[in-house]
This record gives C-alpha cells, sequence and structure tokens, in this order.
C-alpha cells in the first residue's frame, strides 16, 4: 500500500506542477483536513467577485496563490492511506539544523558567556539570531564571522531597528508572557530558543509561547514534530553546553515555562487584522501576552496584508488595526512590501537603485519594527 502511495504522490504532484506551470484555474479541496470548507468558500468568493477565469494560480493575488499551493500539497498526502502524517520537507529542515551545528555551536557558549553579563547583551543575540537569514545560507558566512561581529556588520543592512522599544519594556518589568510567532526550524530556531531562554533567565518573563504551524508549510516553517525534535537533538548532542541547554528547554516545556502552540489560522491566507472575526479564539490568546514576536517575511507580509504600501506609513497604520498586544517584528525583506521607513533610508535605497525593487527580494535587508 505504502509503495502505491507513493507511486500517486509522484504522479499528483507532477500534475499539479503542470497546473501552475499552465495557470490553470484553482480547484476546490476535497480531502477532510482541517480547513477544506473554509479554503473552498475562499475560493466560491473569489469567483463570484473577480470571475473564474481570474481565479488562476497566476491572476490570483500572489500571497493567496502560495499558501493554496502548499494546502493542496498536503492535501494530496491527506487522501493517501499511509501518509497522512508525513512531512515532505522533514528531512530538508533536518539537514539544515545538522548543518548549522557549528554555528549553533558557537551561538551556545556566547549564550553561556551572556550568564554573568548584563541583559544588554541579550539584544545582541536578538539582534544576531533574528538576522542570520541576512546571508545566503547558515553555512560560512554567518560561522565565518565571530559571533557579536555578526551585528556590527549586518547593522547598516537593518533598515528600521526599534528593538530600543523592547529593551525599554522588559526594564520596566512590564512583560511577563511572550508569544513568539515562529518562522523557520533549523539554526532561526535554535535562535528562538535562545532568546526565550534569556527573557525568562534575565529579563523577567515568566513564559514564553511558541506558535507554529499545524501542517508542514513553505518548506522550513517550524510544526510540533519540528519542534520536539529540535529539543530531543540537542539533549542528544555530544556538546555538553547544546545538551545542557536542550535539556533545560525540556524542563521549561514540563513547567510549563515554555509552551508551543499551532492554529489552523496560521496556514490560512487571511490578513492578520482579520484574526479577531476568522479565529476569535487565537486573537483572544495572544490578547493574554504581554508582547508578540512576529518571525520572518510570511508573518509581516500577512501583518501588513501584503499590500504595497508607501515605504514611509507607520509601521501602526499598515497593522489596520491588529493589534492584540504590543508586537515587535524581524524580517529579513524578501517580498515587494515595507512600511514604516523613514525619509532618510527611503532616500539611501533610492541613490543606491532608483526605482529598481531588487533589493526587496534578496533578502540583504531587514526589519525590527515595533507597534503598541
Amino acid at each position: 500500500v505504502g509503495e502505491k502511495d507513493i507511486k500517486w504522490i509522484l504522479s499528483q504532484l507532477s500534475e499539479l506542477s503542470y497546473l501552475v506551470s499552465t495557470d490553470k484555474p484553482l480547484q476546490d479541496l476535497s480531502d477532510h483536513g482541517e480547513n477544506v470548507s473554509i479554503w473552498n468558500e475562499e475560493l466560491r468568493e473569489l469567483r463570484i467577485k473577480k470571475g473564474t477565469e481570474q481565479v488562476t494560480w497566476y491572476r490570483c493575488d500572489w500571497l493567496f496563490a502560495e499558501c493554496f499551493l502548499y494546502r493542496q500539497i498536503m492535501s494530496l498526502f491527506l487522501k493517501t492511506t499511509t501518509l497522512k502524517q508525513f512531512d515532505p520537507f522533514a528531512s530538508q529542515k533536518q539537514s539544515s539544523f545538522i548543518g548549522c551545528i557549528d554555528t549553533i555551536s558557537i551561538l551556545a557558549k556566547r549564550m553561556e558567556e551572556m550568564a554573568s553579563e548584563t541583559a544588554k547583551v541579550d539584544y545582541d543575540l536578538c539582534l544576531w539570531g533574528n538576522t542570520c537569514d541576512l546571508s545566503l545560507s547558515c553555512g560560512e558566512r554567518v560561522a565565518s564571522l565571530p559571533l557579536l561581529d555578526m551585528v556590527d556588520h549586518l547593522a547598516d543592512k537593518i533598515l528600521c531597528n526599534q528593538l530600543s522599544e523592547i529593551d525599554r519594556i522588559l526594564r520596566n518589568g512590564e512583560v511577563e508572557r511572550v508569544d513568539i510567532v515562529l518562522d523557520n526550524s533549523g539554526l532561526e530556531l535554535f535562535a528562538d530558543l535562545a532568546v526565550a531562554e534569556l527573557l525568562i533567565s534575565k529579563c523577567g518573563v515568566k513564559n514564553v509561547v511558541f506558535h507554529g504551524k499545524s501542517m508542514p508549510w513553505f518548506v522550513s516553517d517550524v510544526t510540533s514534530i519540528d519542534f520536539n525534535w529540535t529539543v530531543e537533538m540537542l539533549i542528544a548532542n555530544s556538546d555538553y553546553l547544546l545538551k545542557n541547554f536542550g535539556v533545560k528547554c525540556s524542563q521549561r516545556l514540563s513547567d510549563g515555562e515554555f509552551v508551543f502552540q499551532s492554529h489552523y489560522f496560521w496556514t490560512l491566507p487571511y490578513p492578520y487584522y482579520l484574526m479577531a472575526e476568522k479565529a476569535p479564539d487565537l486573537h483572544n490568546e495572544l490578547s493574554q501576552s504581554s508582547l508578540i514576536i512576529f518571525k520572518g517575511d510570511y508573518n509581516y507580509r500577512k501583518l501588513v496584508s501584503d499590500l504595497e504600501w508607501p515605504q514611509d506609513t507607520p509601521f501602526k497604520i499598515a497593522l489596520r488595526g491588529f493589534g492584540p498586544a504590543p508586537i515587535l517584528v524581524l524580517r529579513t525583506i524578501k517580498a515587494e512590501t515595507v512600511a514604516g521607513l523613514s525619509s532618510n533610508v527611503i532616500d539611501d535605497l533610492r541613490k543606491k537603485y532608483g526605482s529598481n525593487k531588487i533589493w526587496m527580494t534578496t533578502g540583504e535587508y531587514a526589519v525590527a519594527q515595533f507597534a503598541r
């Protein structure tokens, strides 16, 4: 049965590739997984609004098509007998973690040093951990630089850096619970765990809630299986610092100081300002937080509705009223939408690139933006 499922999956993926490459109309989902009725209702409304001929892979909104592609891929696995729980991206995520283990060890050593330093250094780690995507991979470019030099090396690539706002809030003891809406597994997830540990051990935060995807998503996004696998791999590592950190993470999970949650909303195509309407339970959960940290380009695009805002639009306005709690977004820019840039930054970018928007898709630049 398993062999038949594999052959069927391969043929269906080939068919899906053909449908996408030839810009065929999007087809309703027909599996029994989560969100089927929501997706199909969205497709129905799009067809009414735009006409069926406009609801194709290349003519509908880019973010909608991206999300629907991954949901279609998972639909194929859900229709099988033996592969319903299979993650087609698991080996890539695990290989990424293993390939970055030397860099992760460097980061773990720096964490150990921070234990006896002032809390200010926490933000060196936070900034470094969440701009590591600025290198093309987690290989030589990251590992070849001393850890603290990384912050200086990338400083001029952070187009808007409002981490000092978070520093002020933490110093005032305002933060009891931090929520982190995760992006990528591997090195980035380790950095997120490291920041979470420092928030609890050094900044008075009582617990950190991690939010991941409810199904394999966008290849590298974190699921509960990825999260638990990462902790287990740390515990099993021969490096005593990584092992000790893994044990500490496991204990925090047992004590409820670390919590992992997933919600179907994170894999829907909706901008986040619709969360209160589309997923009121999740919105209410986030409203219990003192600070929500959103990671990555995908979350940023949904925060700002994936619209082409004037780049000097205040970030809070681009959120369109979304704000269950204070928000910090840490994003490497990989798509043509950004808000909250100063006029000086915009002028500098124009001088360097003119009207060319290539800088918005290379992953060379990042933002750390805050709203409350």
